[in-house]
């Protein structure tokens, strides 16, 4: 399929980390703010060994893989995002995002990883930040847990491998299964080209004029979903997009958004560094497109995996494409 848009060089890796729980554990209904944070702390605790003089940066900057992973800053001969302090994390925590709040002991928690490009190669510091992390325990009552398996996901071609198991420790990262532009080629050129309809699974927040977007406009999502495709590939994938920005953009405003069945939904995460509360609220819900789709299938399938708007990182902006 021939398209405007292509990111030959952009793959990444999915991962699915299951818990076994040891004691009673309550999260909020929006659960990634909790899994992120507890193990941001955690994997900064088993990778420096004197935290406090990495405040409010870490010291070593890309070289680290705490600096690299959640303080990411852009080479001075980086030739995009120059004047950014920092770049999207090469990461994203995808919960359940089912609304289920209270889990009892010896149940499970399942959650996902997604890592770009370069990050896969830290996937042994994700293993061992969630080992340390069911030792100290989870949210504010600190249940403990058991990192009971990682297993690498190749969704597009239905294939899983198991990468570590709490019963045979030894037998930890084997080789995972990357997803590559290819793969999102051949799965986007089976979407429909004409109508499609993308369903919010958790809330999607996009800016506009500075002010979060009540509706999803079809322009708007490309708009956000170039820029991190292109920011994320020149940063963790080695490789700029040789794309034509400006008329994919103009011709996504032809794109019409024919019904919109999504809702705001409202939530806020606590900030212990910038020590205040952030809205994180967005639509959810389902909203259907028409028009000449074709160029901007493998864009949003792409979009499926990696999320898209802000917040990311916590879960926000996962999406399922369907064909009505």
């Amino acid at each position: 399929m021939e398209t405007a848009f292509a990111a030959p060089a952009f793959y990444l890796s999915l991962y699915r980390f299951t818990l076994l729980l040891h004691d009673r554990l309550i999260l909020p209904s929006h659960k990634g703010s909790t899994l992120r944070g507890g193990f941001g702390n955690a994997f900064k605790a088993i990778i420096c060994p004197h935290p406090q003089r990495c405040r409010p940066r870490c010291r070593q900057g890309n070289n680290c893989p705490f600096g690299y992973v959640f303080q990411t800053a852009p080479p001075s001969e980086a030739r995009v995002l120059r004047a950014l302090d920092q770049v999207p994390r090469p990461f994203v925590i995808e919960p359940p995002w089912d609304q289920r709040t209270v889990y009892e002991p010896d149940e499970t928690l399942t959650f996902q990883l997604i890592l770009v490009g370069e990050a896969c190669r830290y996937l042994t510091y994700f293993i061992l930040a969630f080992q340390e992390l069911g030792e100290r325990g989870l949210g504010g009552q600190e249940s403990r847990f058991k990192l009971a398996s990682v297993e690498a996901l190749q969704p597009l071609a239905g294939e899983t491998a198991l990468l570590f198991d709490a019963a045979q420790p030894a037998q930890i990262c084997r080789d995972a299964l990357p997803i590559r532009w290819d793969d999102i080629e051949t799965y986007a050129a089976r979407l429909p080209a004409h109508r499609l309809t993308l369903n919010f699974l958790t809330t999607t927040r996009l800016l506009e004029d500075r002010a979060p977007a009540a509706a999803p406009r079809f322009q708007l999502l490309v708009d956000y979903l170039l820029t991190r495709v292109s920011s994320l590939s020149a940063f963790f994938c080695g490789a700029l997009l040789e794309v034509d920005f400006p008329g994919l953009k103009e011709r996504a405003a032809g794109v019409e958004l024919t019904r919109n069945e999504s809702a705001w939904q409202d939530w806020s995460r606590h900030s212990r560094h910038q020590q205040q509360d952030i809205k994180m609220g967005g639509f959810v819900g389902r909203a259907t497109y028409a028009g000449a789709l074709a160029e901007f299938l493998p864009l949003l399938a792409l979009g499926e995996l990696i999320h898209v708007g802000k917040g990311v990182v916590f879960g926000n902006g996962m999406y399922r494409l369907t064909a009505f």
